[in-house]
């Protein structure tokens, strides 16, 4: 089911795309969206995108949360009378993110471009 509903809104948005973008009729273009789609499909490239995915997801899976321990780079923080200290090669990069950002000011108004 889910996989039906996630072509087809694909195929809807390829649509929308073509008839905003190139002022043609909705129905040409999901049918030129699907025909891309298809193309790159027998072209092998889902199956590149596919093995990616793989690959990354084994990687994700062996290593999870253990990169900063295999790297040596642990960080300890705390705080102490309003001061924040840090410990370990990542500590200063937790210091800093753990302080407050300065205010950048009021956002200019871009509606009207």
């Amino acid at each position: 089911m889910f996989f039906t509903v996630y072509v087809a809104s694909g195929l809807v948005a390829g649509g929308l795309l073509f008839e905003q973008v190139f002022d043609i009729r909705f129905g040409l273009g999901v049918t030129l969206t699907a025909l891309v789609i298809v193309v790159y499909a027998c072209l092998g490239g889902f199956l590149a995108v596919s093995m990616t995915h793989v690959m990354q997801g084994t990687l994700g899976d062996a290593l999870d949360g253990k990169t900063p321990e295999l790297l040596g780079m642990g960080a300890r923080v705390g705080c102490a009378d309003g001061q924040w200290s840090a410990g370990g090669s990542l500590g200063a990069v937790a210091t800093i993110s753990l302080q407050s950002a300065p205010d950048p000011g009021p956002r200019p108004d871009l509606r009207g471009l």
